[in-house]
């Protein structure tokens, strides 16, 4: 070991590079301690500050290395020191979240696809980009740095900013698919107990159950009104869902056991709704369940991926997402320990009614002008 680390020192970056590509012995040997050993000190070696710490892939413009601005669960770096045994002094083992790499450090920064390979991007948050001159959000449709044309930015919408503008597109068409979806699901939902109410009006099992999931269906849409970016309401929204789902299946008993006494074109249309209805509102209480787990919808984009998992189960499960709230990208809480879950429905909550009652105050204050502000009107 002592004589690699001898013949390592004579070398510089780009040729141990070569020398690691040559087979697996010393794609193993040479790694970031190896490196670090090798050139000498972390605080006079300025070549390292574009070079990957994690596959020691080197990059002169930097545009390809983040830096991330928020704390990363990554080890903070050697100082290079040597012990007597030809191996390397590792520092002090440190907890994840407080080492947050600096851009003048040398091999403290990781290219895009280590980043996200490694879990230490978050959607919407601020990376170092282009040497740490330039600071970037990463997207939230794809979970890639928003390397975007900052002459065209400023003119952009904050939202915008935190997408590329092709996501930007497909984020668009989501949303507006989602919209008809909603319709769709509405209108189903609004016929289908249209139909129990009148065919069944003399039967309480099929009415009183139908009535209640009406009201919750109601007021599933006051919280889709309430909550912004900041209110976290997908536990609620899907113990409703839930319910709606339970009481459906009173009224669903009683027609299949009226349609084996007796057929009636009317009650299969209405039978036909209300399992769609029930399908509908079993798919949402499965998508609120992965949006309280805060699925990252940002994974089946991550390189490295296997093809099942790339094509089959996180578009999947993206899918649910997309079909129940596809805002959810937009939320405020993406992202490590921005809010915690038992605070962010609370603070939600606050801000809204604060806003509330300012409103009502600004109304209020206006209605006490307006006759002073036109006298002619009170003769």
């Amino acid at each position: 070991m002592e004589l690699q680390f001898l013949v390592g020192s004579h070398l510089d970056y780009g040729n141990l590079q070569n020398l690691r590509c040559t087979n697996k012995f010393y794609r193993q040997l040479i790694d970031i301690n190896f490196v670090r050993t090798c050139l000498g000190s972390l605080a006079t070696d300025n070549s390292l500050r574009f070079v990957c710490r994690s596959c020691l892939r080197y990059d002169d413009t930097g545009r390809r290395l983040l830096w991330p601005l928020a704390p990363c669960a990554q080890p903070a770096p050697s100082d290079g020191e040597v012990s007597d045994d030809g191996a390397s002094i590792e520092a002090p083992p440190v907890t994840s979240m407080t080492y947050c790499p600096d851009p003048s450090v040398p091999l403290a920064a990781n290219c895009a696809d280590c980043a996200i390979r490694q879990g230490q991007l978050c959607p919407g948050e601020y990376v170092l980009t282009e040497g740490g001159e330039r600071k970037v959000r990463v997207c939230r449709w794809c979970g890639w740095p928003c390397t975007n044309d900052p002459a065209k930015e400023e003119y952009w919408p904050r939202s915008a900013r935190e997408l590329h503008p092709r996501c930007a597109q497909i984020y668009q068409m989501v949303m507006v698919g989602y919209y008809i979806l909603v319709c769709i699901r509405s209108g189903i939902a609004f016929v289908t107990y249209i139909l129990l109410w009148r065919l069944f009006a003399d039967n309480q099992v099929v009415v009183v159950p139908s009535v209640m999931a009406f009201l919750l269906m109601g007021v599933i849409l006051f919280i889709f009104w309430l909550r912004g970016r900041e209110v976290r309401t997908y536990h609620i929204v899907g113990s409703l869902e839930f319910t709606i789902l339970g009481l459906g299946i009173p009224p669903l008993y009683v027609m299949i056991r009226e349609m084996q006494a007796e057929y009636d074109a009317g009650k299969v249309a209405a039978e036909v709704l209300l399992i769609m209805h029930l399908i509908i509102r079993l798919i949402n209480v499965l998508g609120n369940i992965v949006l309280f787990f805060e699925y990252d919808v940002t994974k089946h984009h991550a390189p490295g991926l296997s093809p099942l998992r790339r094509h089959l189960i996180n578009p999947l499960i993206a899918g649910l997402v997309f079909w129940t709230s596809p805002r959810a990208l937009e939320n405020l809480w993406i992202g490590r320990g921005k809010h915690p879950r038992h605070k962010s429905l609370r603070r939600g909550l606050g801000k809204f009614l604060k806003n509330a009652q300012s409103g009502l105050g600004e109304f209020w204050l206006f209605q006490g002008r307006e006759p002073s502000a036109h006298p002619a009107t009170q003769h």
